[in-house]
Parts: C-alpha cells; sequence; structure tokens
C-alpha cells in the first residue's frame, strides 16, 4: 500500500515503469492518496494543486536478478550483447566494454573462464546482483609456415606447419591458382608435405570453434646458377670452355641462341637434361629450365670466340754477341698480358718480366735455368693459365 501526503485541494496521479524513466499512467484507482501496488517496478506520485506540483519515486518489490545460463562462445565471434532480469543493471568483468548495455568482447577477455556480474540497483543503497560464466574458446592466431619452401624447385616438395594447438583437429585445403576453389586434401594433422606450387589453407578446430588462415602461397623464388659468372663469355674453337647451369635432379633444360638481340633466340639443344653447353659460335645464349613446376630463363650471355692462344720460347740462348739468339724472347699470340719469372737450380728468381718488360738477356748467367709464365686465356674466358719450361743458357765456350 503505497500513501502520498493528505490535502483537499491536492489532486494525485499514480504513475508506472518497469525500468527508470517512460512513466506511463499506473493501473486501477490511480488517483487516490493511496494506491496499492501489484507489480514490481517503480512508483511516481504527482500531488499538484492550483499554484503548484510535486513529485516523488519509489521502488517497490523483492526482484530475483537472472542474469542468465552460462555461454560458450569463440575468439573469433562477434560481441555478445548480454542481457538479464530485470534490466536496467550494469555489468562488470573480465570482457565487458559496455557496462549499459552488456556488450562482451571475445578477444578482450582471451581464451578461458570468465565470470561476468550483473547489478541491479533500483534505489541508493540497494542493489540485487548474479554472476554469469562465459567460457571463450578457439584459437588466437591460424598461420602456416614453412622452413624449406624456397626449396621446393630443387627437391619438389615443401613441408608446411599450422600452428599448435594441442588436441585441435586440422584440415588442410589447396587451390593451384587465383581462378580455382580450395579443394579439401586428405590430411588431418599441424603438419602438410606439398607436392605442387599453388595456395594452401588450413582449418582448425578448437574446443568447438573454427579458424581459417591466411592463404599460404607456395611459389619460391627460382634463380639457379648460371656459369661461368664473368661476362661476356669468351672461347676457342679447341677450348673446353662450357656455359653451366646449376644441376638440379629432375629438371629439363634448353639452350638457346641468338646470332643477335633482334633476331630472336632459337633453340641451340633440344630439352634434355643437360645442364651444360658447349659454345661454338659467336651470339647470345640463354638457358631455359623446368624444375618441379618452377620456371627459370636466364638473362642473355655474350659468347665470343677468339683466336687460339699460344706462347713461344726458345729454350736455349746465346748472348755471345754474335746477333744470334742474344735474348729470350717471349713471343705470343692472343695474348694481351703476363706475368714472367726465371730462377737459377737453386729457386732462386734472377728475372722477372711482363709483357711490357724487355727480354732476358742472361748477362753473367750460364746453365740451366728454369721459368713459369701464367695469363689469363681468352679461350678460357679468362681463367689464369700456367706454362713452365726450361732455357739454357751457353757461352762462348760451349
Amino acid at each position: 500500500m503505497l500513501a502520498g501526503i493528505l490535502g483537499r485541494s491536492y489532486q494525485y496521479q499514480w504513475e508506472f515503469s518497469s525500468t527508470p524513466g517512460n512513466f506511463s499512467p499506473a493501473q486501477g484507482l490511480n488517483t487516490k492518496p493511496v494506491y496499492t501496488a501489484e507489480e514490481q517496478g517503480y512508483y511516481q506520485l504527482i500531488i499538484s494543486n492550483f499554484c503548484s506540483a510535486e513529485k516523488d519515486t519509489i521502488w517497490v518489490g523483492n526482484p530475483v536478478i537472472n542474469a542468465g545460463q552460462d555461454i560458450g562462445t569463440c575468439l573469433s565471434d562477434p560481441s555478445l550483447t548480454l542481457t538479464a532480469k530485470p534490466s536496467g543493471g550494469l555489468w562488470s568483468g573480465s570482457g565487458i566494454t559496455d557496462p549499459a548495455l552488456g556488450t562482451f568482447n571475445q578477444a578482450q577477455a582471451g581464451l578461458g573462464q570468465h565470470q561476468v556480474r550483473y547489478v541491479f540497483s533500483p534505489e541508493l543503497n540497494c542493489q540485487y546482483a548474479d554472476t554469469l560464466l562465459i567460457t571463450v574458446g578457439g584459437v588466437p592466431e591460424v598461420k602456416i609456415t614453412s622452413s624449406d619452401s624456397a626449396q621446393f624447385c630443387y627437391k619438389g616438395l615443401a613441408n608446411l606447419q599450422a600452428s599448435p594447438y594441442p588436441g585441435a583437429v586440422y584440415a588442410w585445403y589447396y587451390r593451384s591458382d587465383d581462378q580455382s576453389s580450395f579443394n579439401l586434401l586428405e590430411e588431418p594433422s599441424g603438419n602438410l608435405i606439398a607436392e605442387e606450387l599453388g595456395a594452401y589453407q588450413v582449418l582448425i578446430t578448437n574446443q568447438g570453434c573454427d579458424q581459417l588462415s591466411p592463404p599460404f602461397t607456395l611459389n619460391p623464388d627460382f634463380q639457379p646458377e648460371i656459369l661461368p659468372s664473368q661476362r661476356p663469355v669468351s672461347f676457342c674453337w679447341n677450348s673446353d670452355t662450357q656455359l653451366q647451369a646449376e644441376e638440379i635432379p629432375g629438371a629439363s633444360y634448353l639452350w638457346l641462341f641468338s646470332p643477335d638481340l633482334q633476331s630472336g633466340f632459337t633453340s641451340a639443344s633440344g630439352p634434355s637434361t643437360f645442364y651444360n653447353y658447349k659454345p661454338t659460335q659467336s651470339g647470345f645464349y640463354q638457358v631455359e629450365i623446368k624444375s618441379h613446376g618452377c620456371y627459370f630463363l636466364s638473362d642473355p650471355i655474350e659468347g665470343i670466340k677468339t683466336e687460339s692462344d699460344s706462347v713461344f720460347i726458345a729454350n736455349v740462348i746465346t748472348p755471345n754477341g754474335d746477333r744470334f739468339n742474344q735474348e729470350l724472347i717471349i713471343q705470343t699470340r692472343e695474348v694481351d698480358a703476363f706475368q714472367f719469372n726465371i730462377f737459377n737450380r737453386y729457386g732462386d728468381a734472377v728475372f722477372s718480366a711482363d709483357q711490357s718488360s724487355k727480354p732476358w738477356t742472361g748477362s753473367g748467367s750460364h746453365g740451366v735455368y728454369y721459368w713459369i709464365m701464367t695469363y689469363p686465356s681468352k679461350c678460357q674466358n679468362g681463367a689464369i693459365k700456367t706454362l713452365r719450361g726450361t732455357v739454357t743458357v751457353l757461352g762462348e765456350t760451349d
């Protein structure tokens, strides 16, 4: 029973609302100083006379607070909006981002069980509360890694690893290109041996929650080594100089040739497993390599055919003043630079020269001497060539 202040000239209006605010006229006899409340909620009495009006509000009831049943949700799910009875209270606890609306954010709360509390306070110093247990499951991160994907073009295999979660269930998917759809693979574990180029995804199910990884594209940079590295490549008709690609088991090689870059390239050899090729004419060379679905085309390699290099050094000099064989003359063809050293029988250096030096006269010398000559060979693409020999110095009495 609710009662207001009595007065002869007073007018009374009782109003009701189940939540604070939004009052409407109460049911039944609502214009008397006394009112019988039959519902739990807020009651407001407005007393007015000819001069003024006053109002007051009171809560009536003994509410049963119900925060709802315990909830299971996933880390990747949208935020939850919690509801409780009676409405109008405030929520608190881990993961609550809006206490009035009851917004629960799974990512902010994190994996595990979280107890949140709902408090209903109809009047000052009057609180009613209930708790709710929210279990957040799932996986915080799903990704695919590989420690050997860069070697796929050489081995034809790559080991893919999904994020490890004990007790989780894994499902792998594959597509060959962007125009294809992902298809399920028969591999239920956290590791997958990939045997094809393309994109891979993994779906991890943990604690009843699914999480799909971003696509992992298996398309390694394929850059086999091509030798010799010194360019252009020079060679002679009788040299052993070869163009050599990196040897890859199971790969196919196609060597191409063009007399000049404007003429286009044609096959210099049929498709084969030969990773090396001996050039025979000046021009430009390329190699095409296919290995386990990977493709590589080298940059053009210029090849220059040169005349054979040769060296002639006499094995006897006679510095006796007769104008014949007075000096040790080094005769060369297709040799631009060299280093020449002469030693006595004890290994002591007695003469050193290069392509710009004057010949050795053998002055004051007699007997057998040993020489070593080194020079970059055009026939071997600049590789250092070493020649050894002897020269005998004869005097007037020999």
